[in-house]
């Protein structure tokens, strides 16, 4: 990974089981290359880190802020990690949260996405 693919700027964080708050993992902000994949799926690719592996990294739970510039940053939470260049890249599958409610008539749908 070239580090002028990495255009966007994320703090990672990780929910504390027994305060029930997030905090920020060690190192935790990053250049990242965020990629939408449609219907709020996000693949972020970082430089490789040797605390985020696989799966179980995720526990209990993980999310990314993820600054857009706009002062107002997305949240994500991350629902797989892999590592796919091997001691070089990995990439965080992760998702913003959305909710449809069918408010409309003639059976549209309405999507909000949750507060965050």
């Amino acid at each position: 990974m070239n580090a002028g693919e990495l255009h966007d700027r994320i703090i990672i964080e990780r929910l504390d089981r027994t305060t029930s708050e997030w905090v920020e993992i060690a190192d935790p902000v990053m250049r990242a290359s965020v990629e939408s994949q449609g219907a709020e799926l996000y693949r972020v690719r970082i430089r490789y880190r040797h605390d985020l592996f696989g799966l179980k990294d995720t526990e209990p739970k993980l999310r990314i802020l993820w600054d857009r510039g706009a002062g107002d940053p997305r949240v994500l939470f991350v629902d797989d990690v892999l590592e796919t260049v091997r001691s070089r890249e990995v990439t965080l599958m992760a998702a913003g949260r959305a909710v449809e409610e069918p408010v409309l008539p003639h059976g549209v749908v309405e999507r909000r996405t949750w507060p965050e």
